[in-house]
């Protein structure tokens, strides 16, 4: 008697799993991904870069909205970062001092077009530490 080989049903099998494999990949590729938490953990980067080049710099640096960019004024390392499509920014323009610290709390809201997706980015008054807020 041969006994190599695979049976019928370990064959059924083995397919019923790469098939069941297959359409969570798909589902989750066909999906559009949200663009608000990853924006806004970018922007959490962005801002502690600028507080830190202004450190650095011994040079105070503002942040405003520009044209769909955050920006810098006066313009610092770190180039403007361009809003996704789909996303929408409340950036009052505030200002890190020579010591890259501010002078009030700031909370910077990061919302999609269709507000179903927020995030808080909260500057923290003193030395203009970043973080995602909770929401």
């Amino acid at each position: 008697m041969n006994t190599s080989g695979y049976t019928l049903i370990e064959v059924l099998i083995v397919i019923g799993i790469l098939a069941l494999v297959m359409a969570l990949v798909v589902s989750r590729l066909s999906r559009p991904s949200d663009p608000v938490a990853p924006f806004a953990a970018g922007m959490v980067s962005y801002l502690n870069s600028v507080a830190a080049d202004a450190s650095s710099r011994e040079q105070g640096a503002c942040v405003s909205l520009h044209e769909g960019q955050i920006v810098t004024t006066p313009a610092l390392t770190p180039a403007p970062l361009l809003l996704p499509q789909g996303v929408t920014v409340n950036l009052p323009e505030f200002c890190y001092d020579a010591k890259g610290r501010v002078s009030t709390a700031q909370r910077l809201t990061v919302a999609s077009d269709d507000a179903s997706t927020t995030a808080d980015v909260l500057i923290d008054p003193g030395y203009g530490n970043a973080r995602l807020g909770v929401n």
